[in-house]
């Protein structure tokens, strides 16, 4: 149980920062349209995680990039998130780079 705790907790930590670089790379240069289909590929794809090349974390990466042209989708992922930040105690900020590093 514990190591299914620390499993969640690093992916919540190394996650959500990529998830935001991609999402906001997204909703600059793909245009409206194409990332909602981009996004029900990506969730198709999550369906098929167990395969080598794909993954699980397809699914709410999908999710997200499809909410940005969907509304009601945007509003729903947008509370999800808020949750998932109040429950780990705000810890989905982005890291910081170390001084130093480029």
């Amino acid at each position: 149980m514990e190591s299914l705790k620390r499993w969640f907790s690093r992916f919540e930590r190394e996650f959500y920062p990529r998830a935001l670089k991609v999402l906001t790379w997204t909703g600059r240069n793909v245009p409206f349209g194409v990332r909602t289909i981009l996004g029900l590929l990506l969730m198709a794809g999550g369906f098929l995680g167990f395969l080598p090349v794909l993954g699980f974390w397809m699914l709410p990466l999908g999710a997200m990039i499809a909410a940005l042209d969907i509304a009601p989708l945007r509003i729903r992922m947008m509370r999800w998130v808020a949750r998932r930040a109040r429950l780990s105690g705000g810890r989905l900020k982005q890291k910081r780079a170390p001084a130093g590093a480029l």
